[in-house]
């Protein structure tokens, strides 16, 4: 007599499974399967027991840059780094999920009153700012937060994990490695943020973004020695956009890197452009954000258009802050790439 043995329903392999389902494979923690199921039942578990829950979303700033300028493999291992971290930020009791990409929720269980929220959220912040020894790579990393609570944000698991999310962003647009409680009227920001990143997809589409150059003049002689170049976006259905609201939004959607792009070589082709006319030019900068600083392709970018056009180096300057200096700490500023050298300037402010 022969037996067959069915192993794909054997209790160990179903367990297995059944892991699987519910955790995330990179980092081992609970996935947004498991985080729904938990918070379920801890809402359940607030409302007969007339205590609060509280969820943070958290969002890792400028990760992408990193993940594509070194590897996938050391990103991977940053990812790792902060799991390990923001775990020991916890209680036992607590979960924490891997929501995707470089996105973490926080779902504490049972708290008395939000500020035992924001001590955690603080306490997270403060464990994520030590450097992370991945291989030969120390990299820092800071982290966007989002806070919501049961019952005052929401009474059910998806209200609050989309109230902590938009939080999140309001931290991200208030200048990163901060938290930010949720309040009702930050889903009408973040309404005008989708409506602006939409307006900006269909600017650079239609190629609607342009140029206004500001001359920088001697103060003693009163000759125009360089002039700035600033991006404007005009588009067919709300007419000029101003800078302060369509600029935070393209850094934080990673437009910027496009949008750059586009002013860098318009720049280029029209110093090329006014020199074919006999018009004496003069250096123009161009400010760069701190996404593109941690963009490995700029170099490589401008090299490319100033072989295209034909452009001396000295042309072209490069504009940043203090502050995006500050914030990556990660990237080694070179002037030039395959050596072809350019100008640093460096704001001494924001």
């Amino acid at each position: 007599m022969i037996v067959f043995h069915d192993a794909c329903h054997s209790p160990t392999q179903s367990l297995k499974l059944a892991y699987l389902a519910q955790h995330d494979s990179l980092t081992g923690l609970p996935n947004r399967i498991l985080l729904l199921e938990r918070l379920s039942r801890a809402i359940g578990l607030a409302k007969r027991h007339q205590h609060q829950v509280a969820l943070i979303y958290l969002d890792l700033d400028d990760f992408k840059p990193i993940n594509d300028s070194l590897c996938h493999a050391v990103g991977d291992c940053l990812l790792k780094s902060v799991a390990v971290r923001l775990s020991d930020c916890i209680r036992d009791t607590d979960t924490i999920c891997r929501q995707g990409g470089d996105e973490f929720v926080v779902l504490l269980s049972e708290i008395e009153k939000p500020q035992d929220a924001v001590r955690i959220a603080e306490k997270i912040l403060g464990a994520l700012a030590a450097p992370h020894q991945i291989g030969n790579h120390e990299l820092r990393i800071t982290a966007s937060i989002g806070i919501s609570l049961y019952p005052d944000h929401g009474t059910n698991d998806r209200t609050l994990l989309n109230n902590a999310d938009t939080a999140m962003y309001q931290a991200k647009n208030s200048g990163c490695n901060t938290y930010q409680l949720f309040k009702a009227d930050m889903n009408d920001t973040r309404d005008q943020r989708t409506h602006i990143e939409s307006q900006l997809h269909q600017a650079l589409k239609e190629e609607s973004l342009f140029l206004n150059f500001q001359p920088r003049v001697d103060v003693t002689t009163g000759d125009r020695v360089s002039a700035e170049a600033l991006v404007r976006c005009c588009n067919s259905t709300v007419g000029n956009m101003a800078p302060m609201a369509f600029l935070p939004v393209a850094e934080t959607s990673g437009l910027i890197v496009p949008i750059g792009h586009r002013g860098l070589r318009e720049v280029c082709h029209r110093l090329q452009a006014w020199r074919a006319e006999g018009v004496n030019i003069v250096p123009i900068a161009v400010n760069i954000s701190a996404i593109e600083l941690r963009d490995n392709t700029l170099p490589v970018r401008i090299a490319e258009v100033l072989a295209e056009t034909g452009l001396e180096t000295h042309f072209l300057e490069l504009e940043v802050t203090e502050s995006s200096l500050l914030h990556n700490q990660n990237v080694g500023l070179k002037g030039g790439e395959k050596g072809i050298s350019y100008k640093i300037l460096v704001r001494s402010h924001c």
